[in-house]
């Protein structure tokens, strides 16, 4: 799909018209834009929701769209497939640009981590260490690929991440429509 501001991807909402950000962060090797095409109920499509609005030129993001019902829409962010030493920074500013508008505001977000040990693990280690340190809103930790013979298990990656016990973590099919659903409704009640 073309890439489009943000303002270009709204709708006519009426004044009720809730709209709820997700941001769904994690690596290559985790299968994020699997969850997020399972939980849309819209084509996902690459948007800019910077625009013009901070000089510096950041990534297009994948969005996909729920409409939970006449007055919640749930609009679902994959973040970066990569991150860099200043990704928490990014996710911040995205949260700020996001909770400008009027009856926007962002929820949460889910960190989707490989149940595989792969050569990412490390990278997913730093990105839920920052993620730990500086979001300041509510997250959970969905383990993608968690049938697999070889996965490990959420006790070993809440060991192995050093994931606070507050932290909600579970095992999520990503390719499973039910399991990703699931994985979506944990962080909202999470977020309430």
């Amino acid at each position: 799909m073309q890439s489009q501001p943000l303002s270009s991807t709204s709708q006519s909402h009426s004044p009720y018209q809730q709209i709820a950000h997700i941001i769904v962060a994690g690596l290559w090797s985790s299968d994020k834009n699997k969850l997020i095409w399972q939980i849309s109920d819209t084509p996902l499509e690459k948007v800019d929701i910077v625009g013009d609005k901070i000089p510096v030129k950041l990534p297009q993001l994948v969005m996909g769209q729920l409409h939970v019902d006449a007055r919640l829409t749930a609009r679902i962010w994959g973040a970066p497939d990569h991150w860099r030493h200043d990704y928490v920074n990014y996710l911040v500013n995205i949260k700020a640009i996001l909770n400008s508008g009027g009856n926007h505001r962002v929820m949460g977000m889910i960190v989707v981590v490989d149940s595989l040990l792969t050569a990412t693990a490390s990278e997913e280690a730093k990105l839920l260490r920052l993620i730990a340190n500086d979001w300041k809103l509510p997250y959970i930790v969905l383990a993608s690929h968690p049938y697999d013979p070889h996965a490990r298990t959420l006790i070993q990656l809440r060991e192995q991440y050093a994931i606070d016990e507050a932290i909600p973590v579970y095992a999520c099919d990503v390719s499973d429509p039910h399991e990703a659903n699931r994985g979506f409704i944990n962080l909202l009640y999470h977020a309430m």
